[in-house]
């Protein structure tokens, strides 16, 4: 996986104009993308998930440094696109590593979730394993 301060250096000196994104990386369930917006220089990342996957940002619309968007992707009809964007450029150092912990524990996430999955019997609707405890047999 490549950095993602590297990928918006690369980004930012192509000289193209808008919200630019990269793919950073793809799993069966979401694509990640580094995002750059130019010419006002804002970065962030970009997740792309099943349109049916409920998200309420609601709870982010006073956020003071941060803008988190929810739209459709443009790329994928059937996805949706929820946008993480960085309004002041000097910060983006302490970014990059809350960006890149973050989808760290995203996929960590769908991996476990989809791990536990392929054992239906052993599921809870969160996504949790449950372990059943072997029952000891008695001798008559």
């Amino acid at each position: 996986m490549n950095n993602i301060l590297e990928i918006w250096e690369n980004i930012e000196q192509s000289n193209e104009i808008g919200l630019l994104k990269r793919l950073y990386t793809n799993d069966s369930e979401l694509f990640i993308y580094a995002i750059f917006q130019n010419p006002e220089r804002h970065c962030g990342i970009a997740l792309s998930f099943n349109e049916h996957t409920h998200i309420d940002i609601s709870s982010f619309s006073n956020l003071r440094d941060l803008q988190i968007v929810l739209m459709h992707d443009k790329s994928f009809p059937c996805n949706k696109l929820l946008i993480i964007k960085l309004l002041h450029y000097q910060s983006r150092d302490i970014f990059a590593v809350m960006c890149e912990n973050m989808i760290q524990s995203v996929l960590s996430c769908l991996l476990y979730t989809s791990d536990a999955a392929d054992d239906l019997l052993c599921v809870d609707l969160g996504g949790r394993r449950i372990i059943e405890k072997k029952k000891k047999t008695s001798k008559a």
